[in-house]
């Protein structure tokens, strides 16, 4: 195997790039080593700032912008950069825009969607942190290897996501069916609404659910080595209330506890 080169990253290095204008309802995007932020603005714009050996490559193609990074794997590099700097892609769109089909494959890096309406939404990240906020998801699957996921304000209908090892933490959510699988985290829902079935299976860490309670709404919680605790009961293995109810959250791990407040 080759000895990378290093290579010493300054202020002066740091570049911003206009990489495109053109209005488009896709997004293709595959990155190796950059933050991705997808967010509402004054236009279309897809926008990079980092070192100009990380410049991705922006192409439309019909409806869909295609943003791939392809990177110099001979080379590693040190920052020393003595300002703060958003650096990544930043892609906006317009007030009011729906998109069709994002899709993001993401090796290294954080990955935030803001003020967004998407119809349906696939995301595959290897290294970072997940961030929906104030967002309209109709349908999507999320994965993440290794990262936390979040979300604040948004509505996800039909959305699965998937952890390996990470946290998923969601307020102020409208959940229309969906489910959340984690292999090694916790998941915490607090003042949200739920609409339909909602799934939640951990393998190792605690479910906690607060704030989301309604005549409607019915909880079954299990688990194989932890308490479950709903509202004033408390047991541990399988607990139940109103299971006939229109929208239910079953909630499941099998070392961790269940908790409803």
């Amino acid at each position: 195997m080759l000895e990378k080169k290093m290579k010493r990253i300054t202020d002066e290095d740091i570049i911003k790039h206009s990489l495109s204008s053109k209005e488009f309802t896709n997004l293709n995007i595959r990155l190796l080593d950059s933050d991705t932020r997808i967010e509402e603005g004054d236009r279309f714009e897809v926008i990079f700032r980092g070192i100009k050996e990380e410049i991705p490559k922006v192409e439309l193609v019909g409806n869909t912008m295609n943003v791939e990074q392809n990177i110099d794997e001979s080379e590693d590099y040190i920052y020393k950069l003595n300002h703060r700097y958003d650096l990544g892609v930043e892609i906006t769109v317009p007030k009011g825009t729906e998109l069709d089909k994002v899709n993001i494959t993401s090796l290294d890096g954080d990955i935030k969607l803001r003020k967004l309406n998407v119809n349906n939404l696939y995301i595959k990240s290897g290294d970072g942190d997940i961030n929906v906020e104030d967002s309209t998801i109709h349908a999507g699957e999320i994965f993440a290897l290794d990262g936390d996921f979040k979300s604040d304000n948004s509505d996800l209908i039909s959305v699965a996501v998937q952890i390996d090892d990470g946290d998923a933490d969601m307020k102020r959510m409208n959940l229309d069916s969906g489910s959340m699988n984690i292999i090694d985290g916790n998941f915490k829902l607090w003042d949200s609404h739920l609409n339909g079935k909602y799934y939640v299976r951990n393998s190792e860490g605690d479910n906690e659910v607060e704030g989301v309670k309604n005549d409607d709404y019915g909880y079954v919680l299990d688990t194989l080595d932890g308490d479950n605790v709903l509202f004033d009961q408390s047991r541990q293995g399988h607990l139940e209330t109103n299971t006939r109810a229109k929208n239910i959250m079953y909630m499941k791990t099998m070392d961790g506890n269940n908790i409803v407040k």
